[in-house]
């Protein structure tokens, strides 16, 4: 009799990624405008500007922006089978000079974050996801994996590029790592309930 083990997954977490193709200049002058008109918060970020939640209707062309962020957030939800459409709860602009990041942060009440790319120069960061499995330390050691894969992995680590959006569960927790290079990092971030 040949022994077969059946193997299913317990938990998965995903993320989504999708390169748009807005005007760049644009979306540049679209954080320049919000930046102006808001003084930066103190949240996640560690140095660099944050701004408070974004008033949708005051800024020219973010309404539009948002709708179809919105959309997009829309079919990445459907991985989680929901009985109605998630709808936009907040938006925020994030601008990392030379050195800044953003600590390790969840978004709570959010079904689905996304984070879209302005402006990602060369060594301007990286996102990093940890598992909720958090650290495996003490259970398996790198010298010991062949290959890293959903079953043994406590983080994965993203290279972003400019116009990429990228989806996420809210309850996913990440990181932004320093920006290395003298051009800032821009980005905006959103949650849908």
């Amino acid at each position: 009799m040949k022994e077969e083990i059946i193997v299913n997954d317990l938990f998965r977490f995903s993320y989504g990624t999708i390169k748009l193709n807005e005007d760049l200049k644009k979306m540049n002058k679209m954080a320049e405008l919000i930046k102006k008109t808001n003084r930066s918060v103190i949240l996640s970020n560690r140095g660099g500007y944050q701004s408070p939640n974004i008033e949708v209707d005051k800024v020219p062309g973010f309404k539009d922006f948002a709708i179809k962020v919105l959309r997009l957030a829309g079919k990445y939800s459907s991985i989680f089978t929901l009985n109605r459409p998630i709808k936009f709860l907040n938006a925020w602009l994030n601008i990392n000079p030379h050195l800044t990041s953003n600590a390790r942060h969840k978004h709570p009440y959010t079904i689905v974050s996304a984070v879209y790319y302005i402006n990602v120069p060369k060594n301007g960061g990286q996102i990093m996801f940890s598992s909720p499995l958090d650290n495996l330390h003490g259970y398996l050691h790198e010298e010991d994996i062949n290959t890293f894969n959903t079953f043994n992995s406590s983080g994965r680590t993203l290279e972003p590029v400019n116009n990429q959006l990228i989806f996420f569960p809210g309850w996913l927790a990440h990181e932004v790592t320093p920006n290395m290079s003298k051009q800032k990092r821009i980005s905006i971030a959103f949650n849908f309930g």
